[in-house]
C-alpha cells in the first residue's frame, strides 16, 4: 500500500480493514485530497466518504479529485452558530481556537478571519450517511473538544476514531478535555497513541485492541507517498534522457550537426544527472525520516509501557497504604 497520511494513520487503519474494496469514512478537517490525506488510500481502492473542508482551496481540490465522496465546506462543533475562523495561508493549521490562533501569529504566520457557518458532526451524518461508518478521522487544531461532544453516538458509531490529540507542533498533550466524553460517555475503548493522534475502537469491538499494539513496520508492507512520488520523477527523468539519447545518436549521423548536437547534449546530460542525484538524495532523507520516526515510536511506545507500570505500582502502593490507615483505625478504636 501507499501511505499518504502525515504520521501513517492510514497505515494502523488498513489493518483493521486489509483487503476491503469498499467502505465508508468521516473525514473532519480533510484538507488536502492526497497530501497528507488519511483517507486517499482507501478511496483509491473503492472506498467513499464525507469529506469536512470549511478551507474553500482545499475544498475545490476535493471537490475535483473526490468525485464519489461527499464534500462539504461546512465546519462543525457542538451546536449550530456562526463563528470567527482563522483561516491561515500555512496549509494544515486554520483553527477556530484563539489561543492555537496566537500561537502560529506569535510565529509569524498570517491569517484572516472569517465568520464561519457551523452545524453539528450529528446534523450532517444524519444528512449524508445512510449505513455504517467504518472510520472516523478528527483533525481540527484545538476544536477537537466540541466536534465530539456534537456528535450522536448511539446512532452513528464509526468501528474507529482517529482523533488529534495534541497541542500545535508539540507532544503537549490536548485530549483530556474530551476524551473522558469518548470512553464514559460514547461508548469507546482507547488502543493508541502515536504520538500525534489518539485511536479508540467501539466497545463492542474491543477486541480490535491488538492490532494497535505496535507501530508502523516493515511488516505492514507500504511505502511513503513521498517515496513513491520521488521514484517516478526519477523514472521519469530516466525516460527522458534516454529519449535525448536516442535524438541525439539519430541526429549525430549528418556531420554538419554532429557537433553542435553532442554540446547540446552533453548540457541536457549534466542537467539531467544532477536532477537524478538530487532525486536520489530526496529519497535517502525521506527513508531516514521514516526510519527515525519508526524510532521515536518505539521510543514512546516503551514510555508509556513504563508509565503504566509506574502508574501500577503507585496504585497498589497506595493500597497497602489504605490497609495500614484502616488497621490503625481499627487499632486505635
Amino acid at each position: 500500500m501507499i501511505s499518504y497520511a502525515q504520521n501513517f494513520e492510514d497505515v494502523m487503519l488498513n489493518r483493521v480493514f486489509r483487503g476491503r474494496s469498499s467502505g465508508f469514512y468521516v473525514d473532519v478537517g480533510a484538507m488536502d485530497p492526497t497530501d497528507g490525506s488519511v483517507t486517499k488510500e482507501f478511496y483509491d481502492r473503492g472506498w467513499s466518504g464525507m469529506n469536512i473542508e470549511p478551507d474553500l482551496r482545499f475544498h475545490t481540490k476535493l471537490i475535483s479529485e473526490r468525485v464519489r465522496d461527499v464534500n462539504l465546506s461546512t465546519a462543525v462543533g457542538e451546536t449550530d452558530e456562526v463563528r470567527p475562523i482563522y483561516f491561515f495561508e500555512s496549509q494544515g493549521i486554520s483553527t477556530f481556537n484563539t489561543r492555537f490562533r496566537d500561537y502560529f501569529a506569535e510565529r509569524g504566520f498570517s491569517w484572516t478571519e472569517v465568520d464561519c457557518e457551523v452545524t453539528t458532526l450529528a446534523e450532517v451524518c444524519t444528512k449524508h450517511v445512510s449505513g455504517p461508518i467504518d472510520f472516523l478521522k478528527i483533525d481540527a487544531e484545538g476544536w477537537e473538544g466540541p466536534i465530539v461532544r456534537g456528535g450522536d453516538w448511539s446512532r452513528f458509531r464509526p468501528t474507529v476514531l482517529v482523533i488529534e490529540a495534541t497541542e500545535p507542533y508539540s507532544h503537549t498533550p490536548a485530549w483530556h478535555e474530551w476524551e473522558p466524553f469518548i470512553t464514559h460517555e460514547c461508548g469507546y475503548v482507547f488502543v493508541y497513541f502515536d504520538g500525534l493522534n489518539r485511536f479508540f475502537v467501539r466497545q463492542e469491538d474491543r477486541d480490535l485492541g491488538s492490532l494497535f499494539a505496535y507501530p508502523p513496520n516493515v511488516l505492514d508492507d507500504f511505502q511513503s507517498y513521498a517515496t513513491v512520488r520521488a521514484e517516478q520523477r526519477a523514472d521519469a527523468a530516466t525516460t527522458r534522457l534516454e529519449q535525448l539519447k536516442s535524438v541525439a545518436s539519430a541526429q549525430s549521423t549528418t556531420p554538419a550537426n554532429g557537433r553542435k548536437n553532442l554540446e547540446v547534449l552533453h548540457g541536457v546530460l549534466k542537467r539531467q544527472g544532477r536532477q537524478l542525484r538530487s532525486l536520489v538524495e530526496e529519497r535517502r532523507r525521506m527513508v531516514s525520516q521514516i526510519e527515525s520516526l519508526h524510532v521515536r515510536i518505539d521510543e514512546l511506545q516503551q514510555k508509556l509501557a513504563s508509565l503504566g507500570s509506574e502508574l501500577l505500582e503507585a496504585r497498589l502502593w497506595v493500597g497497602r497504604l489504605s490497609e495500614k490507615l484502616a488497621s490503625h483505625g481499627d487499632h486505635a478504636r
